[in-house]
């Protein structure tokens, strides 16, 4: 029999020509399950423009003999965090948020938002703001690895939660309205770095289930994979071998791999102990990523002169803060996660590739410390929070800079618009200014930038930086 799933005390009743109805808000029946949708507002306006659609299963709950293994398609809570807290989170987690115009219908098919949250792969949860996000299991839950895990369960269970939402969505998002041949998915952090291996997936061998990918963006070596599980089994009181191990992390309790989870140790905040694992050649991350550890002193040498000391002629660094921190920036986050992946998109011909920079700090962190500048991850708040005028005006252009955006907002110009490379592109700055126009405004990579991303994505940096 079909379940009537029932959010916020809502009664759905069997209405004329069997459709079914809701005293909450409209019904949007999935065949195995119906939802009623919330269109009271955040504010408290009932009847609004928008229906909430909260706790969708989108996968059976990865509980019991179920544990470190690939999502099971089937039909709440954040998953469990770190620091672990009894009460807070569950394994029981494997949900969505559907957020949608009240009148849209299989028809009106508008386009599709995923948003993937961020928190280091071992924190977080969807907000539910944007059109559908989705909760994944998180720290050793997620991304517990090793030999033994891999002969009796499945690697990356983070990566292949989410995977499982996009392939629900793929099915079930005309339903809503959405369009499923139009779905772009958007993190930050580690839901950027997610959004990356999503698209590069089983090595691109697969269907792509989204058409677009915003990003904003450390694995371990077999033998860290290893020496983690036989940790994280002596926690939790398991063999860290044979073939009794798995199945008693299995049916351990929840106690006590939240206890694990507090004990094993992270070596800096960046230095997660749980994170994305290469598998096979046949299964979700086929291939080695690039990592810092383990350079030459030939390469250091290198990279100091492509950012020289605050006292050489014509350097652009004014402290070795600044010198320091571009650095950082360039090998954690903008040559891999930006300019490499605009480059090689323009070069192979992709139009509509866009770059951005957001350069609108918090005004009390910046009074407090100038030089820390706009922080990873501000940019949330103009996407979710509420705001002041000014901050409004530049929530609006950064949400649709190049489509719903004000008439006094800059063009946001393609990062290939002549030629066809990112080595000479441009991207848009984001940034605030008065309560009706922002600061933003578009600006050219400069050569300085390329060479330094040509240097950390070279093939022979890379050959030493990977593992």
């Amino acid at each position: 029999m079909r379940n009537l799933m029932v959010h916020f005390s809502a009664l759905i009743s069997l209405g004329a020509a069997g459709r079914l109805n809701s005293t909450l808000g409209p019904v949007v029946d999935l065949g195995y399950a119906a939802y009623a949708g919330n269109t009271t507002s955040l504010a408290g306006i009932a009847d609004g423009p928008v229906a909430f659609y909260s706790n969708i299963r989108y996968a059976q709950p990865p509980l019991g003999d179920l544990r470190f293994r690939a999502r099971r398609e089937g039909r709440g809570p954040p998953c469990i965090q770190r620091p672990a807290v009894v009460g807070v989170g569950s394994e029981d987690c494997l949900t969505l948020n559907v957020r949608k115009p009240t009148n849209a219908t299989g028809g009106a098919a508008p386009p599709v938002v995923v948003y993937i949250h961020g928190g280091g792969f071992f924190a977080g949860h969807p907000t539910g703001i944007v059109a559908v996000s989705i909760a994944y299991r998180l720290n050793l839950l997620g991304f517990l690895g090793g030999s033994v895990l891999a002969a009796d369960g499945d690697l990356n269970a983070r990566l292949l939660d989410q995977r499982a939402g996009l392939e629900w969505i793929q099915r079930h998002i005309a339903e809503f309205g959405g369009d499923p041949a139009n779905v772009t998915i958007y993190g930050e952090s580690a839901g950027a770095a997610s959004v990356v291996m999503q698209a590069v997936a089983y090595g691109d061998e697969r269907k792509h289930l989204m058409r677009r990918g915003i990003g904003y963006g450390p694995t371990n070596t077999a033998n860290q994979s290893d020496a983690l599980f036989e940790m994280v089994a002596g926690f939790i009181g398991c063999p860290a071998s044979g073939g009794d191990a798995m199945p008693c992390l299995r049916h351990a309790a929840v106690g006590a791999l939240m206890s694990a989870i507090n004990r094993v140790p992270s070596i800096t905040p960046l230095a997660i102990p749980f994170g994305p694992i290469i598998d096979e050649p046949t299964e979700f991350l086929p291939d080695l990523p690039s990592r810092m550890p383990g350079v030459s002193n030939s390469t250091i040498d290198q990279a100091l002169a492509l950012y020289p000391a605050p006292n050489a002629t014509g350097s652009p660094f004014a402290t070795q803060w600044d010198r320091a921190s571009t650095m950082a920036g360039d090998v954690l986050f903008s040559c891999m996660f930006a300019w490499f992946l605009a480059d090689q998109l323009a070069s192979n011909g992709v139009e509509n590739t866009f770059l951005f920079s957001w350069n609108a700090p918090d005004a009390v962190l910046y009074t407090e410390a100038p030089y820390l500048g706009a922080a990873r991850t501000l940019d949330l708040y103009y996407l979710f929070d509420e705001f002041t005028q000014s901050e409004a005006v530049l929530s609006k252009e950064a949400i649709a800079p190049s489509t719903d955006k004000e008439s006094t907002s800059p063009t946001w110009e393609p990062v290939n618009s002549s030629p066809h490379s990112a080595s000479a592109g441009r991207r848009l700055p984001l940034a605030r200014g008065g309560d009706v126009v922002t600061n933003s405004t578009t600006e050219s990579i400069t050569e300085a930038e390329v060479q330094r991303c040509q240097f950390w994505m070279s093939e022979a940096v890379t050959a030493e930086t990977r593992v």
